[in-house]
């Protein structure tokens, strides 16, 4: 935010800040859910672990499907770090 601040690469406007402020919104309440459920229901962070790290695959599939980025991807590196990410997480829920 600070850098945003300095350089302003672009004006800001109502509808990114609203989309800005609905980010932030939504990424409070999934940690509010993990951290409900490791106290509740006594989950490991372990087993949570994994499906934190996934996060990263649920944005690569918004900004492909939604924004039209599908064209601009490297099927190569887009399945070998999908792999990567999969079989870390299944590494690390399994120990």
């Amino acid at each position: 935010m600070i850098a945003a601040l300095i350089w302003r690469p672009a004006p800001w406007t109502a509808e990114g800040l609203g989309f800005a402020a609905a980010a932030g919104c939504c990424f409070a309440v999934g940690t509010g859910l993990i951290s409900f459920a490791l106290f509740t229901y006594g989950v490991p962070v372990s087993k949570l672990a994994p499906i934190w790290s996934c996060n990263v695959l649920v944005t690569l599939a918004i900004g492909a499907v939604f924004l039209g980025k599908a064209s601009e991807l490297d099927i190569v590196k887009l399945v070998a770090g999908t792999l990567l990410i999969i079989s870390g997480a299944l590494l690390v829920s399994s120990a």
